[in-house]
């Protein structure tokens, strides 16, 4: 779809994800500038057939945000957090978004996971305070809030697929050419692709480790813990 006017980030998105669901009932989705690797698309596909019938899970990530030293006893992981430089979802989930419905709740990032830790919500209700007041104008943030409202999880690879070369000064968002997004986990993914036990629910303890790993270091805001963490493992491969 090319429009005639300049639609902004938000509304461009929305609408051309829009018209791809109006007729596909998948797909999987690029951002500009972003580079997947040639596991992307077997393990996308896979994952869209294998959980094409499961609403409880909402869209598959194309990113992992783990470090290094963590280890993961499957090919891939259910989280809560949808990572969206490369991903796949379903016409079902991305059609059950009402965007003129959207707020963030009273409660903040709480509302959605009680045993959060302050860290976590505080990041989230900060950043969530600005989309709601409209200083950011942006439609990945109210997207995965919908997927939180709603209760659903989308699964994360156990290796990084897709890097993001849109960094520098000419960018929309990732200005700074020096941060460091966590990408350390970049091994070759090959089917059959080991599913996770315990039944479909996000693991927190990979989220936390991937909230601490990704989110914090991109604010620059992360503890000593996981910078001493570090100087002793190394920062892993920047996104450039």
């Amino acid at each position: 779809m090319y429009a005639t006017e300049n639609l902004g980030l938000k509304r461009g998105v929305e609408t051309c994800l829009d018209a791809v669901f109006a007729e596909e009932q998948e797909a999987m989705i690029l951002e500009e500038d972003c580079h997947p690797s040639p596991d992307f698309f077997p393990f996308c596909a896979e994952m869209l057939a294998r959980y094409r019938e499961e609403p409880k899970v909402a869209a598959i990530s194309g990113n992992c945000f783990l470090p290094q030293e963590m280890a993961v006893a499957s090919d891939y992981f259910f989280s809560r957090y949808l990572h969206i430089w490369g991903w796949a979802t379903w016409a079902r989930t991305w059609n059950s978004y009402d965007r003129s419905r959207w707020q963030w709740p009273q409660k903040g990032f709480g509302a959605y996971f009680p045993d959060a830790n302050t860290e976590e919500k505080q990041y989230w209700n900060r950043i969530y305070e600005r989309v709601s007041t409209g200083e950011i104008q942006t439609w990945d943030y109210p997207w995965v809030a919908h997927l939180w409202s709603q209760g659903w999880v989308s699964i994360t690879p156990s290796q990084n697929l897709v890097a993001n070369r849109g960094f520098g000064p000419e960018a929309t968002n990732t200005k700074d050419m020096g941060v460091s997004v966590g990408i350390e986990r970049q091994e070759k993914m090959k089917p059959p692709y080991r599913g996770p036990v315990g039944g479909i629910r996000a693991n927190p303890l990979l989220d936390e480790a991937v909230f601490q790993n990704h989110f914090l270091r991109t604010e620059g805001r992360r503890s000593l813990g996981q910078k001493l963490r570090d100087r002793i493992f190394g920062k892993g491969a920047k996104p450039i």
